[in-house]
């Protein structure tokens, strides 16, 4: 597997801060041949290096609850470019969660002669939304998996959830 120097170096560290105990038994090329050998052995195909970039899949359990508490937050966090109201009672988002109905969000800022486009929100566009969120703006994610989110995770989110991007800011 073709490391680079400085990459090794990174992951390296990566690696050995979360797992301190390794680093007083691999010292020097003694590291980087236990990182190729850890690499291609326990993580297998779910992670590929090259020159340039380490990728690597992961996989997280959400709860409903968690998500329900983001909407809330998307609620009051896009009231400024949506009519996001909906999203702080539970009867809906519950609807959303299990997959009972659909939710119209209308978009103020996109308008056609003066008529606010409408979204749908729904769990198949929840799931992009954190999906994109995960992979655009990791600081945000890490918030939301810690439960230490805002008004301003809740927004990102539900833009990813609706239009794959951040439009507005």
């Amino acid at each position: 597997m073709g490391v680079n120097e400085p990459n090794t170096n990174i992951l390296l560290y990566l690696l050995f801060a979360f797992y301190p105990n390794l680093m007083y038994r691999y010292s020097g090329n003694n590291r980087k041949e236990f990182f190729n050998n850890w690499m291609g052995v326990v993580l297998k195909n779910k992670v590929e290096v090259n020159m340039t970039k380490l990728t690597i899949s992961v996989r997280n359990h959400i709860k409903l609850s968690d998500i329900a508490n983001l909407l809330d937050s998307a609620s009051r966090g896009a009231s400024y470019w949506a009519d996001s109201k909906k999203l702080g009672y539970d009867s809906y988002v519950k609807s959303i969660l299990e997959q009972e109905e659909d939710l119209e969000i209308q978009d103020f800022e996109d308008s056609e002669n003066n008529k606010p486009k409408t979204y749908i929100l729904n769990l198949k566009k929840i799931k992009r939304g954190l999906t994109v969120m995960a992979k655009k703006e990791p600081l945000h994610f890490a918030d939301f998996i810690k439960g230490d989110f805002d008004q301003t995770t809740g927004d990102i989110f539900l833009q990813y959830c609706l239009f794959g991007e951040v439009i507005y800011s």
